[in-house]
């Protein structure tokens, strides 16, 4: 992703290291301080246990007009904080069918463990591509 100069002001985190200098990480999407993780208090603590699950990140969708539905803020098109120089002409929901969910990948995954067609050739039957 690559910000402008004033989208990488407001997603820079305001706190400092221990040596003074100010911190380089980005901040939280919806942190009003605009801190990262570690100067919010949101940090690991303590021994780490297991396997970690893996969190979405967290962001306002924005709305501007450079798609015509909500999308990640500064990605493609998208020039935020600033107005988009260009614009999609894509309609909303044109997406190509059919579009890998996790609940896809699940059922594939148990249908291949129930049937038995790991490494098989024939396995491709089952293969949800994506």
């Amino acid at each position: 992703m690559a910000y402008s100069e004033r989208a990488i002001e407001r997603r820079r985190c305001t706190g400092t290291t221990k040596a003074g200098d100010p911190c380089q990480a980005w901040a939280v999407w919806d942190d009003p301080r605009q801190l990262c993780v570690q100067h919010a208090g949101r940090g690991q603590r303590g021994p780490r246990s297991g396997v970690r699950k893996s969190e979405r990140t967290h962001y306002q969708p924005c709305t501007c007009i450079a798609y015509a539905w909500p999308h990640r803020p500064a990605s493609g098109l998208c020039c935020w904080p600033d107005p988009p120089r260009y614009r999609s002409l894509i309609p909303p929901s044109t997406h190509s069918w059919p579009r890998v969910t996790p609940e896809m990948r699940q059922l594939q995954r148990m249908l291949s463990q129930r049937w038995g067609y790991w490494g098989n050739p024939r396995s491709r039957r089952w293969k949800i591509y994506g």
